[in-house]
């Protein structure tokens, strides 16, 4: 309750110290990247990837080490955003969006022998009793626009025009197959809806940074303020580069080895890295620079299990339960605000996002909304009359089977990182001093069983407090109710394309999947000093 209120009271008084000094509401530019890794760009350790714009934006901005999506896969992290809220109180916690109400559906995507669990009941929409801060922007008058990849409910009521977005080119596949192409043929631009008509050789995230430069234009006539929320479908699978960049970058590999060495990947990140310095450039072009704070981030981790790129030296990558997952690139830039050149440790998340936008335009806060975010806006001016943030525990819930993962939740506090695991023995922990070891090699649960105690304690508290939904076991009397009803046909949005699956995943079997993983990133690493 101290810490809680302790909280509380900084939030209030970074607002009340005048940050924002300037009665004029400023322009918000909310760049938001799909599976980039947290050293995918140049200034976080990329020495093969070629991100010169991004690289200019954190140096003359304020860039984060220590920044954490809320979920370790795109859905439930972009929920979080909208919201405020961690995925466990929202209970939007799987890869969906595309439900049509605010019910819980019961899925399983590994049933078979040695899997103990049935995944957690979900939404497939962020529920519509939640108020989005795009909703909070438009109501002060801010002119808002949506761009790109949603994924957080397409129907009537759900969709981006519905939740605050005055201006939508929200890109629908209408199709089956692949996620989401970066390449278009004219056939793709006819399976996407809200998308202009393509020349041969058109690429999505070009004609994406062409909109949002034209919708900024547009507001420079106008004089309000906005809000871009430009939400890239970069660097997300299919990794399908743009014609010509590839080449480049295996020539580069002739004199550059390391661990990222992926060349169609590599040219998907500078197409990416283009489109951020073509927004910049646009806003010193338009004479907003000074007026408008532009925020460049992810979704979750960089994915790692088909070798597209490298975490390291965190552990795995997108889904997984280690830091390769949930660490994402954070960027900063106000030119006049924020002082150039800062690097800042604070664990920040996701949720932070909301409460950092009201402030930033002026607006108060609304901590009932955003329940699990604070402010950055003291961070983000350090030094000058900004507040701190204090230290505060994170957590962290998927309960689902993803690819190689098992069904966990995280807390993360004081230092340490505890994980549960669902689909082992009751009680399965993996504890780790992320001070000392982030890249989670040494598990301490039998040398400091204490620790464990106490932030399991602190873990089932917060998702009991949230009323989270939990993975059970299928051989409880619900589990069992369960398998029936969907031998019988009844369980209502159950996965059959997977009801077969006999894998087992769980902590022992993950762990190997990343530490397999590992071993290839450092072999490597180790020939590139040779």
């Amino acid at each position: 309750m101290k810490k809680t209120t302790i909280m509380t009271a900084v939030l209030i008084a970074a607002l009340a110290s005048g940050i924002q000094a300037a009665t004029e509401k400023p322009n918000i530019v909310l760049i938001y990247m799909d599976d980039l890794g947290w050293k995918d760009i140049g200034c976080a350790g990329s020495t093969f990837y070629k991100t010169p714009n991004i690289d200019r934006l954190a140096a003359q901005g304020i860039r984060f080490t220590r920044s954490y999506a809320a979920a370790p896969l795109c859905a439930p992290s972009r929920g979080a955003v909208l919201t405020g809220k961690f995925p466990a109180r929202t209970k939007y916690t799987s890869i969906s969006g595309g439900g049509s109400d605010d019910s819980l559906w019961t899925q399983s995507k590994a049933l078979g022998v040695g899997n103990t669990c049935i995944e957690a009941k979900d939404r497939h929409v962020v529920p519509s009793t939640e108020t989005v801060f795009a909703e909070q922007l438009q109501e002060a008058g801010y002119k808002t626009c949506f761009l790109g990849k949603w994924h957080c409910g397409s129907k009537s009521g759900y969709a981006p025009q519905d939740r605050g977005y005055d201006e939508v080119h929200a890109f629908f596949p209408k199709r089956d197959g692949g996620l989401y192409p970066h390449y278009l043929t004219q056939s793709d631009v006819d399976q996407m809806v809200g998308l202009p008509k393509a020349k041969p050789g058109d690429y999505l995230s070009e004609i994406m940074t062409d909109q949002a430069c034209e919708f900024m234009g547009k507001q420079a006539k106008d004089g309000k303020p906005f809000l871009l929320h430009l939400c890239h479908y970069l660097v997300h699978g299919p990794v399908v580069p743009k014609k010509g960049l590839p080449e480049q970058y295996a020539e580069r590999l002739k004199t550059i080895k390391t661990d990222q060495d992926n060349c169609d990947y590599a040219s998907m990140v500078e197409s990416m890295d283009d489109s951020v310095g073509q927004i910049m450039d646009q806003l010193e072009k338009l004479g907003m620079l000074e007026n408008t704070l532009v925020i460049f981030t992810a979704d979750n981790g960089g994915l790692t299990w088909k070798e597209v790129t490298s975490n390291y030296p965190l552990m795995g990558g997108k889904s997984f339960s280690h830091e390769g997952a949930y660490r994402v690139p954070f960027i900063a830039n106000w030119r006049g605000r924020i002082e150039p050149g800062q690097i800042n440790d604070t664990r920040v998340i996701g949720t932070d996002l909301y409460p950092t936008l009201l402030q930033a335009a002026c607006l108060p806060p609304n901590p009932e909304q955003h329940m699990d975010g604070l402010s950055l806006m003291g961070e983000f001016t350090k030094g000058k009359e900004g507040l701190c943030l204090p230290e505060r525990p994170l957590y962290f819930h998927h309960p689902h089977y993803t690819h190689a993962s098992s069904p966990h939740s995280v807390i993360i506090d004081d230092g340490f990182k505890l994980v549960r695991y669902y689909n082992d023995e009751e009680g399965a922990y993996a504890l780790f001093n992320l001070e000392e070891d982030p890249g989670e090699q040494i598990d301490l649960c039998d040398t400091n069983p204490e620790t464990v105690q106490q932030l399991a304690k602190k873990l089932d508290a917060f998702l009991d407090g949230v009323d989270a939904e939990r993975p059970i076991r299928s051989d409880s009397a619900e589990g069992r109710r369960t398998l029936e009803l969907h031998a019988q046909g009844k369980n209502k949005g159950w996965s059959k394309k997977y009801k077969d699956h006999t894998k087992i995943i769980n902590k022992k079997t993950e762990r190997e999947f990343a530490m397999k993983e590992r071993a290839v990133q450092e072999a490597k690493i180790a020939a590139g000093k040779k």
